[in-house]
């Protein structure tokens, strides 16, 4: 389509410029009484002479056109890099500014986690100590038997020493201490087969002649009545 009208467009100023061409031979030889035979010769230079005018006059106009899109382009581009170098820093900055903020909120999380952690963990030492003296256990095993939790809980694991001793006390059974066990296990998510490890490794004189099996299976016991009860709301 664009040939098309480019020729067409051609052809119509080859017209104008023959037209234009003749009307100037005829009255150059009328005015200047010039022989006919003259026509043609006029017909040619003005032919030519405005043919090149229009030529350089196009030319000239293409380039002026030409470099003006050009300088457009060029600020388009210029404009286009800047706009997206700036956007990046920006969004670099946003980036880092969430990095940060993320950083202040996790330590935040963090420390606040450990003030509930610890006060969970001194609930749960009150707790076992006030149950402990109240069924008549010395200070001494109070003591051993706080840092047992403790160290169950901290570690996800038994404290085991060999001379670690808890004195036996024949007024309390072992459906209570393996309540005590369950209660601290259901608080913090423990398994059963570590909580019947744990009473079984801090309470050894109880479960002499107990299997772990056994333990594990007869856990927690709601019926009846024991000095250490379930407590799932501990």
């Amino acid at each position: 389509m664009t040939i098309l009208i480019n020729t067409f467009l051609s052809l119509m100023m080859g017209i104008v410029i023959l037209a234009c061409s003749a009307g100037l031979a005829f009255e150059t030889c009328y005015r200047f009484t010039f022989d006919i035979q003259f026509i043609f010769a006029f017909i040619s230079i003005y032919g030519i002479c405005m043919a090149t005018s229009f030529y350089v006059f196009h030319e000239t106009i293409y380039r002026i056109v030409l470099a003006k899109v050009l300088i457009a382009s060029e600020h388009y581009k210029t404009n286009a890099f800047d706009n997206s170098t700036e956007e990046h820093a920006i969004t670099m900055r946003r980036l880092d500014f969430y990095h940060s903020q993320f950083e202040v909120e996790n330590i935040k999380i963090q420390h606040e986690q450990r003030i509930i952690n610890k006060q969970k963990l001194m609930k749960v030492t009150d707790y076992t100590r006030n149950t402990f003296i109240r069924l008549g256990f010395n200070k001494s095993d109070v003591f051993k038997i706080c840092e047992s939790i403790e160290y169950l809980i901290n570690n996800n694991a038994v404290l085991k020493y060999d001379d670690f001793h808890i004195t036996y006390n024949s007024h309390v059974t072992q459906i209570s201490l393996k309540n005590f066990a369950w209660n601290i296990a259901n608080l913090y998510g423990l398994s059963r087969d570590l909580a019947a490890e744990f009473v079984m490794t801090t309470f050894c004189e109880w479960f002499k002649n107990t299997t772990r099996s056994t333990v594990v299976k007869t856990l927690r016991t709601t019926h009846g009545t024991h000095d250490i009860e379930i407590d799932e709301k501990l």
